[in-house]
């Protein structure tokens, strides 16, 4: 049976970046490790004020790198010429633009929770008092077919068969 994930495209637009239009979606399991590595790494506001250059920059890169995990499409050109939506053409943008746009991306689509889609009920059906017969026990050759161990209980006795030789423990002598 063929099963298809259905996920919610998001579309994001910035008009102080000329209109631009972003689609994406929601990040997968290893988009959303590299936001919570950069958040934690930069604070809520992504500056990273107070940390040293390179680690500044390498937080950036975790967040710009989920961004284009999930980016679909954007109507972002070049000098006339449209920039595709992978992960080359993310960082090959400007640094304050990507900020923004994952900034955005991050706030309203990575962290955004909403309510699943209701689960339907299963449909009841009634057990008819004739359908509903129990199923007969299995025998220990049953079990033995199946490659399981097997175990039988006598209620008599304060032991169990295993199938294997029983260990006795040695009487302790006593001296009176």
């Amino acid at each position: 049976m063929d099963q298809t994930t259905r996920r919610r495209v998001y579309t994001l637009r910035f008009e102080n970046h000329g209109d631009l239009t972003v689609r994406t979606r929601k990040p997968g399991f290893r988009s959303v490790q590299l936001c919570a590595r950069a958040v934690r790494a930069l604070g809520e506001g992504f500056e990273g004020a107070g940390l040293p250059a390179h680690k500044r920059i390498r937080a950036w890169a975790w967040l710009f790198e989920a961004f284009s995990d999930s980016l679909i499409d954007w109507d972002l050109t070049d000098f006339g010429k449209k920039v595709p939506p992978t992960r080359d053409g993310v960082f090959a943008q400007d640094h304050d633009l990507l900020l923004d746009l994952a900034r955005a991306w991050y706030l309203n689509v990575a962290v955004r929770r909403e309510k699943p889609d209701p689960v339907p009920e299963p449909p009841i059906r009634p057990v008819e008092p004739a359908a509903a017969t129990s199923a007969p026990a299995l025998t220990p050759e049953d079990l033995a077919l199946m490659d399981l161990p097997v175990e039988v209980f006598d209620p008599e006795a304060d032991w169990v068969e295993t199938g294997q030789p029983a260990e006795v423990p040695e009487p302790e002598s006593s001296s009176v």
